[in-house]
């Protein structure tokens, strides 16, 4: 089951950071996403922010799903994958201040094979899924 939602807060800051899909080129109506990671991006953090990096790169999504650090007084990356109706789908990383005034910032976006997308399915619920 995917969530509703072109306008809940996560979906329009994908919105804004990525127009239209990487893969079809079209515009994000009727494509969906899925928070995967999250952790704290501080000076003390570092070591895991490199960790959850390296993961990501190398489509360990499993290990991927395994960061849920987060604190609201804290700078945050946040992994999303995105998908559409196609096959395949983006993965991005995105640097989320703690700070209201700042915007978020794309730190990082890979495209992902029907292969990917497959793995990415069987760690998260379906639940997880939400429109963009």
């Amino acid at each position: 089951m995917v969530k509703s939602g072109s306008s809940d807060a996560t979906s329009v800051k994908l919105r804004k950071l990525i127009p239209r899909c990487p893969i079809c080129r079209t515009s994000l109506d009727g494509h969906r996403y899925a928070q995967i990671a999250v952790t704290v991006a501080n000076e003390i953090g570092m070591n895991r922010v490199e960790e959850l990096l390296r993961n990501f790169r190398q489509h360990r999504w499993r290990e991927v799903t395994k960061f849920k650090d987060f604190s609201p007084q804290e700078n945050a990356i946040i992994s999303y994958v995105m998908t559409g109706p196609h096959a395949g789908g983006t993965s991005v990383l995105i640097r989320d201040p703690s700070e209201l005034y700042e915007a978020p910032e794309l730190f990082l976006q890979e495209s992902l094979t029907e292969e990917d997308m497959n793995a990415i399915g069987e760690v998260l619920s379906s639940d997880q899924w939400s429109n963009l």
